[in-house]
């Protein structure tokens, strides 16, 4: 229901924006805070844009978080970067980067011992014993959000009509209005990652959250990669199972 997990993990934050909107520019709201430690992530502007003079002059502890990034903020990262004391690597890093380099896991809004067993996990779901669980999972807006879920439901009732399908989006508005809606039902549960145990097969996009998740957990999963401006997901997903057609999906699941 929240707009970012920060808020449903009791976290406070400080929004910034611009001034007729009731916020003030990141740079600002920095200087003022004045943290002994600033931990910034690569996505999405504070690299090469407003951030950048203000992250220099500030005298405080610095880390950057480092994801792989999409050409050619890759090739911009070296000269970022030498403004802060050390980079964490939850991915692949490029080369070349002037300061410590420490790998990391990915960072995971549970740890293991919090995730619901798999017959935990199946009882908040309503699985039967021996029935499979599809989770379709999508963040891409209505109209890619129904046209996904509709293949998704329509290869399901062809290959195990007695599996128990759930769609996980903010944009199911469009999707409940298709007659295939009634093949699954909406998974609210936050956050997912806790239920992923008493998933049988995940399908959704390869972005760092959800691969990082089937990935920790270990559930089959089925990725479809889309185009984004900074995030590489066709790179991540390179070593995982990919759909890139319908045919490709069907044949995957």
């Amino acid at each position: 229901a929240h707009p970012l997990p920060l808020l449903s993990e009791g976290i406070t934050i400080a929004r910034c924006g611009a001034a007729d909107e009731g916020g003030k520019p990141a740079k600002d709201a920095l200087q003022e805070l004045r943290p002994a430690l600033l931990v910034m992530d690569v996505f999405p502007f504070g690299l090469r844009d407003e951030l950048e003079h203000t992250v220099r002059r500030l005298r405080c502890a610095k880390a950057l978080v480092c994801r792989h990034l999409r050409e050619p903020y890759a090739s911009a990262l070296p000269a970022a970067a030498a403004h802060f004391d050390i980079v964490l690597c939850a991915e692949t890093p490029p080369p070349g980067l002037p300061l410590p380099v420490l790998d990391c896991s990915p960072v995971l809004l549970r740890d293991a011992s919090e995730l619901l067993s798999r017959s935990e996990a199946r009882e908040l779901i309503g699985a039967g014993p021996d029935q499979p669980v599809v989770v379709a999972v999508c963040t891409q807006g209505e109209t890619h959000t129904c046209d996904l879920f509709s293949l998704v439901a329509r290869i399901v009732q062809r290959l195990s009509p007695h599996a128990r399908v759930l769609w996980a989006s903010p944009s199911m508005d469009e999707f409940s209005r298709t007659p295939l809606h009634s093949v699954g039902c909406p998974l609210s549960h936050y956050p997912l990652l806790e239920l992923l145990n008493g998933v049988d097969l995940l399908i959704g996009a390869s972005g760092y959250n959800l691969f990082s998740e089937a990935r920790a957990v270990g559930v089959p999963a089925v990725f479809i990669p889309l185009p984004r401006r900074y995030d590489d997901q066709a790179w991540r997903a390179s070593s995982a199972t990919v759909a890139d057609s319908p045919e490709a999906l069907a044949h995957a699941m």
